[in-house]
């Protein structure tokens, strides 16, 4: 097992921070997050603590927690599995190393603890240095900081190897020298006597000796006289020949893999840190180091990487590695860790995506259904006028919502502010006949056909005042609604301009906000389109046609003064739904509406509405030109609209307060 638990406390910005390598559960830890979030304090905790195992003169008063001046230590935990080492037991000098652990292991596991103070008084339980040093030996950790490494220098591949190969074994120094004069002497011929004879004189002259007792050294050196030498090469070229990403993945991949399998041949479990590996890594690159990851695994050996690439992330999960993801992110300047839900599902494995992984660094998420939504929303004007939405992550799920569960934050759960746009049809379904709207049966986006919410729900009710309380309350109002009222709708009426069907959507709207839910009153096209600027929408459609059209349109607007009903048919054209939440053909099959009535609404359909058409840039074109550009003001711009798109500028102001609370 190795490295069994890392626990830090009031480390930097980690106030409390658990890692738990669970390799019966996962072949490799996965640390994610933006950059600013901790994810180099938390690899900084590690190495600070294995540099102090060995020399306590380490001291940087700047480790302990300065958001709170009221704290004075900070402690860093290592719980170790001996369990491996235990049955690999197998020399004299293993066994003392377990002889001097036993008083301190538990069910098979030992703890180190450094407690550092502010005064600068450090304390270690087990206090023996012999005993952190042992550790440290056991369980070695090898980090590759891909953003300091020497890529044309790889002599600490020959440390790691020394390491990792040779331990203390008995030997006789004498016999070891002649059997190696008598080797060298063979291939060299007497050069090599001669050229000895003269070295030694002359460091007995100069009182100068060997340290005989550096065993990786002397390892090394066979190694690489075995090895006819230290420089590295590739393919037969200097290391300097190539460029940083391909000397960066070579290097990589050969620690990784040189530890692994090294680790084989002795008893040692260490641990392998990679930072950010895809720093000046293509793509591909990023694909064959995982490979080379995967093929690498050894029960062994830890594995950890920490990074910001979805990329990466996306590769991990789509080997056949199992993967502990751990999301990191800001609270109330304290660097929280929580870990994703696993994906177990194969299916879902496969169908990851970098779209669906970009959701774990994002500030927060609006999930949208359909092309009208994203264009609308990546529109860049709109973006301008706020700016809040580039730090919004806007994700185009699938409309059999298989995407949607795969990436939702309560299905994964990961701690990102986020919020479902949907028309109201998902919520609410009309029958012609019985002048009645019924729920839609969709668990996933709709909250009031969920039955474990609506079970759960009437647990919260002993709260007399409060938000919770008032939810039930909303909750039992829309169901009263939808059992009593009645929402007439004919082919001489054709939207439902009455008080009882504003109230049931502003109680829909504010219920399922509660459950991260955000109905619009009917489609995105009815944000666009609606009473307040009906007129403006009308005059870009002026513009847009050719006269003939425009005649038309007229005269089906002549037919009815009213307001809701020459927005109803300007939502229509462009491809809009009834306020009864049916489209035109639904309607007709209802006996709505007439024959003539939908063939007028789809003959100018034609020629401004389809979806792909790129009729919202066009309308926002004219808007921004002829309504914002003449406003100075940027406090009057935003007035202006939302004025003039009431329903959308709620959206937008409900995501800039998810921002904000991330940001707290």
């Amino acid at each position: 097992m190795g490295i069994k638990q890392i626990n830090i406390r009031n480390f930097k910005s980690l106030q409390n921070v658990s890692i738990d390598f669970d390799r019966n559960h996962y072949d490799i830890q996965c640390i994610i997050g933006k950059n600013g979030t901790g994810k180099s304090s938390i690899l900084d905790a590690i190495d600070y603590f294995y540099k102090m195992s060995q020399n306590d003169i380490l001291y940087y008063d700047s480790y302990t927690d300065t958001n709170n001046r009221y704290i004075q230590k900070m402690q860093i935990e290592f719980i170790y599995d001996l369990d491996m080492p235990a049955k690999l037991s197998t020399n004299d000098y293993l066994d003392s190393i377990m002889g001097e652990l036993i008083p301190y292991i538990k069910d098979g596991k030992i703890l180190l603890r450094l407690t550092q103070y502010k005064d600068g008084n450090i304390e270690w339980f087990p206090s023996d240095k012999n005993i952190r040093k042992t550790l440290s030996k056991l369980f070695p950790i090898y980090m590759i900081d891909t953003r300091f490494i020497t890529l044309e220098d790889w002599s600490i591949i020959w440390s790691i190897i020394g390491e990792l190969s040779i331990s203390n074994i008995k030997r006789n120094d004498n016999k070891i020298d002649k059997k190696l004069d008598e080797l060298l002497d063979e291939v060299y011929g007497k050069k090599y006597s001669k050229a000895l004879a003269k070295i030694k004189n002359i460091f007995i002259s100069e009182n100068i000796t060997i340290n005989k007792n550096n065993y990786n050294e002397r390892f090394i050196s066979a190694l690489n006289t075995r090895l006819g030498g230290s420089e590295f090469l590739s393919d037969s070229k200097k290391i300097d020949y190539y460029s940083d990403g391909t000397n960066s993945l070579k290097y990589i991949k050969l620690i990784v893999q040189l530890v692994s399998f090294l680790s084989e041949t002795g008893w040692k479990n260490p641990m392998i840190i990679i930072d950010e590996p895809e720093i000046g890594l293509h793509p591909q690159y990023i694909e064959d180091l995982v490979q080379c990851i995967y093929e690498s695994l050894n029960p062994r050996v830890n594995f950890l990487v920490t990074t910001h690439s979805t990329n990466l992330i996306t590769s991990l999960i789509k080997n056949q590695m199992t993967v502990g993801l751990k999301r990191v992110f800001i609270k109330s300047n304290y660097t929280k860790l929580e870990r994703i839900k696993d994906l177990v599902n194969t299916n879902d494995i496969f169908l990851i995506s970098n779209k669906e992984t970009e959701c774990y660094f994002s500030n927060a998420i609006l999930f949208v259904e359909g092309t009208t939504e994203m264009q609308l929303f990546q529109y860049p004007r709109l973006r301008e006028l706020f700016k809040i939405i580039r730090y919004i992550k806007f994700f185009n799920y699938d409309s059999n919502d298989a995407s949607l569960k795969l990436i939702h934050p309560n299905n994964n759960k990961y701690n990102v502010p986020f919020i479902v746009l949907i028309d109201m049809d998902k919520i609410l379904r009309y029958n012609c006949a019985s002048k009645k709207f019924t729920l839609n049966p969709d668990k996933l986006v709709n909250p009031l056909y969920n039955k474990d919410i609506c079970k759960s729900q009437k647990l919260l009710y002993y709260k007399k005042d409060g938000r919770k309380s008032a939810t039930f309350n909303k909750y039992q109002y829309i169901n009263k609604v939808l059992k009593t009222g009645l929402f007439e709708q004919n082919n001489s009426l054709y939207w439902l301009d009455n008080r009882l069907y504003r109230n049931l959507n502003s109680a829909i709207n504010t219920y399922c906000k509660e459950y991260n839910i955000l109905p619009v009153m009917t489609t995105i096209e009815g944000c666009l389109v609606n009473i307040d600027n009906y007129l403006i929408v009308k005059e870009w459609l002026d513009c847009l046609l050719e006269p003939n059209n425009i005649n038309k349109l007229n005269t089906l607007l002549s037919f009815n003064n009213a307001i809701y009903y020459k927005t109803t048919i300007l939502r229509l054209i462009l491809n809009g739904k009834f306020d009864n939440l049916l489209t035109l053909d639904e309607a007709k099959k209802g006996g709505l509406i007439t024959k003539q009535f939908v063939s007028d609404i789809k003959n100018l359909n034609q020629f401004v509405g389809k979806k792909t058409s790129g009729w919202i840039n066009s309308f926002l074109d004219y808007y921004f030109t002829h309504y914002l550009d003449v406003i100075q003001i940027q406090n009057d711009k935003l007035d202006k609209f939302a004025n003039d798109f009431n329903e959308l500028n709620n959206i937008l102001q409900f995501c800039e307060g998810m921002v904000k609370f991330n940001n707290e």
